[in-house]
């Protein structure tokens, strides 16, 4: 075989997804692919040299030698056989095989594995034994890009109903632009004999694949690798990942971030177009479309689903996915379908996308289609990925709305009370302090948050062990309920009374988690209480006054007035005993004056409105 040749077979089969082995008839393997050995966890150099027998379990050894050595399944074509290879680790890993032989080695392809072979085959047909025998698609083009050979590969995957037979099947499958850059890179690698690479997709056959070229004599070989499972694979979990960080991010809107999602995906199917609409009240709403007309989005908001309603109003309705082939035979489109059949959609797929919490549908995804087709096991694959992030991020703003809703609620309480409400988090030692310890301490709630321990540190020494003691003890005692009075510590410097209040949470193992609780201000009423003491003090102390102090005079009055001789006011001993009742009497004013200042004492009011009447 000449040198060039042997360069494209070498080419070949490094662009090849297959996997590929030569081995000697003892089945000794002479060359691997260069990625043979990892798959099974070896090095390269570990396996050349090695039979393939070592390389089975020995249930299989039998059955495989004994296949090999049959000369006739192989000329007769049955060439196909099913054996585990051992991982280096002793796992197993099944592997289709397909077998061929040229000259006087065995070929074993493998599937969907890299390759790299260099051994010379001498002979001008192991061309077409090899490239009729590998999963790729393969071509050899003449200078003016007409197809001369194709393999079998290439023939199943590039015939189309829609081509022609005078039209070349591998350009015919590819739109005109995409034409172009073809007639570029292959003029560039008939001018340079540079091979290149590259990725483009085919509208017709709905597919990625991987192009490799390379210069053979005067024509071109090109090797055409299906690589859509990997593109769609590669490309949705960087859309899935990107489209999940906005979300988290809340930069966009969801309108922008739903438009993104539904971008990415046409940019992964281009042959379809989508929208995504939001069902609220029994009626859909546009939400985002890429490319869908603008009029025929605007059309559809506000009507309401039911199983009629075109194919997302019955998705949405049924909650199942409705499947139109057709949208200009089915009736439940007649009314929605002219915009439609104007840019050429002929068919549509409504998926509903139902929340796992409600099942309620919240939305429906549908993809729009220029032929009269189902969806693809690979596009329900895709889609149904699609519908996924949809759901997760309308639960999302469904419970964010929520979420606002409750601190809205949660704000407004706290600007109605004048509690000092917190939220205090055990585990990660952090508390939420509410604007209002502004209001009743002079910190606000970030000061608060820069100070380590506030709370702790606040509150007055002589109540602080009671305090936190009474705390750790309903946390023991695993009570939910707790509540204490204290004194806290101002920004001024001054103390405040405190009534604190609060409910504990425990987890499943009865540990303290959460205390929430509110802080009320309740100086005025531990004032109001302490003058209450003092005046019951003062109010006793004239119970006392009276029943001893004015009784003394009292007494003392009577029993002179007994000793005054009332028969004869000339006796002189009257005299005395009038003096004698000045005195009592002036003691008697005393102890009314002295009650008086005390009750005064005991009752402001009482002093205020006394001031008033002298006045």
């Amino acid at each position: 075989m000449l040198n060039q040749e042997i360069a494209v077979l070498d080419y070949l089969f490094e662009q090849t997804i297959d996997l590929i082995c030569l081995c000697k008839p003892d089945l000794t393997i002479v060359k691997i692919n260069k990625n043979f050995a990892p798959v099974l966890n070896f090095e390269k150099e570990d396996l050349i040299g090695k039979n393939i027998s070592e390389l089975l379990p020995p249930t299989e050894e039998c059955s495989l030698n004994k296949f090999l050595s049959s000369k006739t399944k192989l000329i007769s074509g049955n060439q196909e056989f099913v054996c585990n290879l051992k991982n280096k680790d002793g796992s197993l890993t099944p592997i289709l095989w397909h077998i061929s032989e040229i000259e006087d080695l065995i070929l074993l392809k493998g599937t969907k594995l890299l390759s790299n072979i260099n051994h010379p085959i001498f002979s001008d047909d192991n061309l077409k034994i090899v490239t009729d025998n590998i999963s790729d698609c393969f071509f050899v083009l003449d200078q003016s890009f007409q197809v001369l050979h194709s393999n079998k590969a290439a023939i199943a995957k590039f015939s189309h109903p829609l081509l022609k037979n005078n039209v070349n099947s591998f350009f015919g499958c590819f739109p005109e632009d995409t034409n172009n850059k073809f007639s570029a890179h292959f003029q560039s690698v008939l001018q340079t004999k540079q091979p290149i690479k590259f990725v483009e997709f085919s509208t017709l056959l709905n597919s990625w694949f991987s192009i490799g070229v390379m210069a053979f004599n005067n024509d071109l070989s090109v090797i055409a690798s299906d690589i859509s499972d990997r593109i769609i694979e590669y490309k949705t979990n960087e859309l899935e990942l990107k489209t999940f960080e906005m979300n988290i991010e809340k930069k966009c809107s969801t309108e922008e971030i739903l438009f993104f999602l539904l971008t990415g995906f046409e940019n992964l199917y281009p042959h379809l177009h989508t929208s995504i609409l939001k069902i609220e009240d029994a009626k859909v709403w546009h939400f985002c479309s890429p490319n869908l007309p603008k009029q025929f989005c605007e059309d559809i908001n506000g009507v309401d689903i039911g199983p009629n309603e075109a194919s997302c109003g019955a998705a949405a309705f049924i909650k199942k996915t409705v499947i139109t082939e057709n949208l200009i035979t089915d009736p439940n489109w007649e009314r929605y379908n002219k915009l439609l059949i104007a840019e050429n959609y002929k068919s549509c797929w409504s998926f509903p996308i139902i929340s796992n919490k409600s099942y309620n549908v919240m939305a429906t995804f549908a993809a729009y289609a220029k032929e009269n087709r189902k969806p693809t096991e690979a596009e329900i694959k895709s889609i149904a990925r699609i519908c996924n992030i949809v759901k997760i991020i309308f639960e999302d703003l469904n419970y964010d709305n929520q979420l606002q809703l409750v601190n809205n609620r949660y704000k407004t309480a706290t600007t109605v009370t004048n509690d000092a409400i917190y939220d205090w988090d055990l585990k990660l030692k952090k508390v939420y302090w509410s604007e209002n310890t502004n209001n009743i301490f002079g910190y606000n709630a970030a000061e608060v948050d820069g100070l380590k321990n506030w709370w702790k540190n606040s509150i007055h020494p002589d109540d602080l062990e009671q305090t936190i003691q009474r705390l750790k003890g309903c946390f023991t005692e695993k009570k939910t309920g707790w509540a204490a009075e204290y004194r806290m510590r101002c920004k001024d410097g001054t103390y405040k009374y405190v009534y604190d209040r609060a409910y504990i949470i425990f987890n499943d193992k009865n540990d303290p988690i959460t205390v929430i609780g509110a802080i009320q201000d309740i100086s005025i009423l531990k004032e109001r209480e302490i003058e209450i003491i003092k005046q019951n003090n003062k109010l006793k102390e004239i119970a006392q006054i009276s029943s001893h102090d004015l009784r003394r005079p009292v007494t003392s009055i009577l029993g002179l007035i007994s000793l005054f001789n009332t028969n004869n006011l000339a006796d002189v001993n009257n005299n005395l005993v009038i003096d004698y009742l000045q005195k009592a009497t002036k003691e008697l004013d005393d102890v009314i004056h002295t009650i008086v200042a005390k009750t005064l004492e005991a009752d402001y009011t009482i002093y205020d409105k006394h001031v008033k009447l002298r006045n």
